[in-house]
């Protein structure tokens, strides 16, 4: 099992298509910013995760008092084979912006949903959105 960035244009688009399976449009190149990575088991991409630069959602970033310069947004999660494999996706992405000096990861829960994804991947939830008061989840990397 390991977390690869996935930069290879058929591995971007395969990870586009898991992310339309739940309803989103990716954008074509994944928007400014963005970066994909897919969770391998078995040779194969079982769960992706499309980070963005915090751009268009500054303003969670500013309510919160949170850093943009030096963190990601977590557009969308998805599993793309059988298998809970989100969590350990989202784990080993968290090491992973560590090391590579990131502050934190910010993302959007589902309202009226337990969320428990993010729980168990160590998110704390810290309010809602200014807009859409979707629940807002931070996992500090430091």
């Amino acid at each position: 099992m390991e977390l690869r960035e996935l930069r290879d244009e058929l591995e971007v688009e395969y990870a586009k298509l898991c992310v339309q399976l739940y309803g989103m449009k990716a954008q074509p190149g994944g928007g400014a910013g963005s970066r994909f990575f897919g969770l391998v088991v078995e040779g194969k991409i079982c769960a992706v995760v499309w980070l963005q630069k915090p751009g268009i959602f500054r303003p969670i970033f500013e309510k919160f008092g949170l850093d943009q310069s030096n963190s990601y947004f977590i557009r969308r999660v998805a599993s793309c084979c059988p298998g809970d494999h989100a969590v350990k996706l989202l784990e080993l992405l968290a090491e992973r912006m560590r090391a590579e000096g990131k502050e934190l990861l910010v993302t959007l829960g589902l309202p009226d949903h337990s969320n428990a994804l993010y729980r168990k991947a160590g998110f704390d939830e810290i309010g809602r959105s200014p807009r859409t008061g979707h629940p807002v989840f931070v996992r500090k990397l430091r």
